[in-house]
């Protein structure tokens, strides 16, 4: 559990205190996760079968095509570099994750470090959205970092960047905490939960508002039919009636209401969706290896390059088969927790997973963000092997490779 909490505080480091050798960026979190991934694999190709399998070569494969699609698109050099940092920040970090629980102390542990680090988070993100000041990234700037540049406010206040590169990665990374928080403290410490929402909200980020209401909607649910043998199968119904509901009775069409929700301004959404219609026109002209890091094809007007769609970004880089094998990991590890009703922070994890898979179709993943989202895949793919294996070791789960 070390490796996990040592990435997990490398993520909260600027990374205007990078190194840069030629084109290539070395920060505390990219060296650490370049270190672990032939270890990873090694585990990977020395462990016996287990529940979560299928995700654990979904992720490898995913990790593959990825670099395919860039030798693809780029000449072969810049393919290799780009390649070998999405490789290590998606295997290596879901890796991280994966093997980082040993016993089921180790699960509640990691949970109320990870709760802890955003609370810690508010001494710097609340009085920079109050103020304006960044004190992590003033500090960076002491020590030959780069300035930062603030985006502008909302509602009068400034968006918290806190240690990170924009105030969607401080957002997302935060709300992805809510369920394990209301797991973990709501019954005895509520004002932890509080301050998780409190976090979330300092990045003022349309992508973290959906997330937490996501959670609560969800959380609500799983609380009121605590006794149904099955939860996941009538909200899913619940969802999709209400989605046809909106579409019949709306002058638009559901996508475009819930999306209208999810934002802060008509602006903002009616934005979202002409990348959407022409980023799947991008997706369609290049379904196989997509696009690369080239830019994406678009009308002139639309100038900014800027594509607020996790999801969609990786099939335009990495064409279908990309999207598919990450879905394929996300879907695996949520429908392989679900399973486990008697397992807390099992049913915690599948709550904020679903927060990161709306936030993701309101905003881009990278960097921090998108390191955190593989570690929390792999810590998906740790907590549900764990519920398998704990009753038949005695509470340990066996390490793979021993």
């Amino acid at each position: 559990m070390g490796l996990a909490k040592l990435l997990i505080i490398s993520l909260f480091l600027p990374n205007s205190l990078s190194l840069l050798v030629g084109s290539f960026r070395i920060n505390g979190y990219r060296i650490i996760l370049l270190a672990a991934c032939l270890f990873s694999l090694s585990q990977l190709l020395n462990s016996r079968p287990r529940p979560s399998r299928t995700a654990d070569r979904s992720v490898l494969a995913f990790g593959v095509w990825g670099v395919v699609a860039l030798i693809a698109n780029h000449e072969f050099s810049q393919a290799l570099e780009s390649g070998g940092i999405f490789f290590a920040e998606t295997v290596g970090a879901y890796f991280i994750g994966r093997n980082c629980i040993a016993s089921k102390d180790d699960i509640e542990k990691l949970a109320k470090f990870l709760i802890g680090a955003i609370i810690w988070l508010l001494v710097v993100t609340l009085p920079e959205m109050l103020t304006g000041v960044n004190v992590v990234w003033s500090l960076a700037r002491v020590w030959g970092g780069a300035s930062l540049s603030h985006i502008g406010e909302r509602f009068g206040l400034t968006r918290a960047f806190g240690p990170f590169d924009h105030p969607i990665i401080n957002g997302v990374i935060c709300a992805s905490l809510f369920g394990l928080a209301i797991k973990v403290y709501w019954r005895n410490k509520p004002i932890r939960v509080v301050a998780v929402i409190l976090a979330a909200f300092t990045s003022i980020s349309s992508g973290a508002v959906a997330s937490i209401m996501v959670q609560s909607l969800i959380a609500t649910w799983l609380s009121w039919t605590k006794g149904w043998r099955k939860q996941w199968v009538p909200l899913g119904l619940v969802l999709l009636i209400v989605y046809v509901i909106l579409d019949l009775l709306s002058n638009r069409s559901g996508l475009k209401v819930i999306i209208s929700y999810l934002t802060f301004s008509p602006g903002t959404a009616q934005w979202r969706l002409l990348i959407w219609e022409y980023g799947l026109d991008n997706v369609w002209a290049n379904p196989l290896f997509g696009l690369g890091f080239n830019d994406w094809v678009r009308p002139e007007w639309m100038r900014s390059g800027s594509m607020d769609n996790f999801w969609l970004v990786n099939a335009v880089r990495y064409g279908v088969p990309g999207f598919l094998l990450l879905a394929t990991v996300t879907l695996t590890l949520c429908r392989a927790n679900a399973k486990h009703r008697e397992s807390v922070l099992g049913g915690g994890w599948v709550i904020g997973v679903s927060g990161l898979i709306v936030s993701g179709c309101t905003v881009h993943f990278w960097n921090q963000a998108y390191v955190f989202f593989m570690f929390y895949l792999g810590l998906g793919a740790a907590i549900c092997d764990f519920e398998v294996y704990s009753g038949k070791a005695a509470g340990k789960v066996a390490v793979p490779g021993k």
